[in-house]
């Protein structure tokens, strides 16, 4: 059966990221163009708060947070949940990466994570450049060393 939100978009390495405004569990807006002509971006999309392998994830990328910000990036993570659920989530793991809520799916949707009428996007990240280009994709649990050798790679604008 197809549904209305089968089309999934495609976003590979040198398409532009799309810019979204989505309110964290911080009480900030937080705007993807904000961060372009600033600093790089790992936008990392997760199922859900409180899943083992997202809260591993998502525990490492906060872990490593001082070496994501001493190669200038931004580290944001992005999921269906609701801003409560983050923010309680957060709290109990010690996160301190900014949890974005897509509730409605819109912004999982315009990057591709999230197909059909499910109520979760997929594990996928992008990490964009200071000018806002998609310089890398990566699927599957997350491995901070290549995220990190990534990031690093990315050349200085």
């Amino acid at each position: 059966m197809t549904t209305p939100y089968e089309k999934v978009v495609e976003l590979y390495a040198g398409d532009s990221a799309p810019d979204f405004a989505l309110l964290s569990n911080l009480a900030k807006n937080i705007l993807m163009e904000t961060f372009r002509g600033k600093r790089n971006v790992v936008l990392a999309f997760y199922v859900s708060d409180f899943g083992s392998a997202d809260t591993q994830d998502l525990c490492a990328l906060s872990d490593n947070l001082d070496k994501f910000t001493a190669c200038d990036t931004e580290v944001l993570a992005v999921s269906m949940d609701s801003v409560e659920s983050h923010v309680e989530f957060a709290k109990k793991h010690g996160i301190k990466i900014p949890l974005l809520s897509d509730v409605d799916g819109t912004v999982s949707r315009l990057y591709g994570a999230l197909r059909g009428d499910r109520r979760f996007a997929d594990r996928i990240l992008f990490i964009v450049d200071k000018t806002g280009i998609i310089d890398s994709v990566k699927t599957g649990p997350v491995v901070v060393d290549d995220v990190l050798k990534a990031v690093s790679s990315i050349p200085v604008v």
